[in-house]
């Protein structure tokens, strides 16, 4: 069976407002985070080396965060060496051979010396915590570099890779359609083959604190940002293939599309998830209990629930609904729920395309209303 690793590091420089993942402060010194690839090591023999051990075929691994490109970078390479030796011996090119190798990457710890690194062990990807090209806007979402910075770090991606992800937020508070077509229209010389858009979303108290006041005026600004950004990089040539991505031909993330489809994912590192033999398991967001139990030779505590055939649908149905692809109406059993799907479509919420049913960019802005209206009937 194939399979794809997912790994999460969760050490940032900042801890940015709006962040919902499990983060914690990265260590002052090297020797913590060393600490961290030991047990990370571990938990892949516990769990990806079974795998390959058995015949699985590994074929896409992701590093996201967190900042996996705060890890120092001589301990990251070797890490990953080892690993792309181990898969040697599983009929596997090392780390090249795999499908994909993707690990996102802020700009202030995007240097050269570490892209190099990562070039060195055969990693074709780098995902670039972009955000803006402005420093007011910047410093509204807290985030740990300027617009120098920022810019800088795109030079040095961009001449080194060909396939690299661009991470933009639409909708900062006191922002404005016009700056934010303008930091675009400034990203484009760099070539990005992908980019990634998503509409801020914050806890009330902190969306208030960024001069965000929540509501239906918020998400109306939001809304609209988000769909002119979807028309304005068609524009550019790219395909607005799923709510929150866009690329070129041949650069949709394969990492990702694993997600999406249902796919088997082990996920490594405190608050990964992990999506194995129908079903899903959650590591505890608890770097230090995570790290102590691995390093004592034991598996990290974690939570598992299987998914039973109501739940297989609901999650089929709302990952289908997430790409432009779509769903077919008769596999998800929908055939005779045509009076809602007219009604979506003469509202400019979806489109057909003989029996699938394809969210528009309005409609991707109200997809769990739409999911929640699909799973009830």
């Amino acid at each position: 069976m194939d399979f794809g690793v997912y790994i999460h590091v969760p050490f940032c420089r900042v801890q940015c407002p709006y962040c919902t993942f499990y983060t914690v402060l990265k260590p002052q010194t090297a020797s913590p985070m060393q600490t961290f690839l030991q047990a990370l090591d571990q938990e892949w023999r516990l769990r990806v080396r079974p795998r390959l051990q058995r015949g699985d075929r590994m074929r896409t691994l992701y590093l996201g965060g967190g900042t996996p490109s705060d890890l120092p970078v001589a301990n990251l390479v070797a890490q990953l060496q080892s690993w792309g030796d181990e898969l040697r011996q599983h009929d596997i090119a090392a780390l090249s051979g795999l499908d994909e190798v993707t690990i996102e990457c802020n700009p202030e710890s995007a240097t050269a010396e570490f892209l190099d690194g990562l070039l060195q062990v055969g990693v074709h990807r780098v995902s670039l915590g972009v955000q803006a090209l402005v420093d007011d806007d910047l410093k509204v979402l807290g985030r740990g570099s300027d617009a120098a910075t920022v810019r800088k770090s795109l030079q040095e991606v961009s001449d080194r890779f060909d396939n690299w992800n661009a991470d933009w937020i639409v909708g900062v508070p006191q922002s404005s359609w016009q700056r934010l077509q303008n930091g675009l229209e400034e990203l484009m010389p760099f070539e990005p083959p992908h980019l990634s858009f998503y509409c801020l979303e914050m806890p009330p108290a902190q969306a208030l604190k960024l001069g965000d006041i929540p509501g239906e005026d918020s998400d109306a600004f939001k809304a609209d940002l988000y769909v002119r950004t979807s028309e304005w990089v068609e524009q550019q040539g790219y395909e607005h293939y799923e709510i929150s991505n866009a690329a070129r031909a041949g650069f949709q993330a394969q990492h990702n599309q694993s997600y999406w489809e249902g796919r088997d994912y082990v996920g490594l590192g405190p608050g990964a998830h992990s999506l194995e033999a129908g079903h899903r398991r959650a590591n505890r967001p608890d770097v230090r209990r995570w790290q102590e139990a691995l390093l004592e030779g034991n598996d990290a505590p974690f939570s598992l629930e299987k998914l039973d055939a109501s739940k297989r649908h609901h999650e089929a149905l709302m990952l289908g609904l997430r790409r432009r692809s779509g769903i077919s109406l008769h596999e998800m059993g929908l055939e005779g729920e045509r009076p809602l799907v007219d009604k979506m479509v003469q509202e400019g919420l979806a489109r057909l395309q003989g029996d699938r049913l394809q969210l528009t960019p309005q409609g991707w802005m109200v997809s769990d209303s739409i999911v929640l209206q699909l799973v009830a009937v």
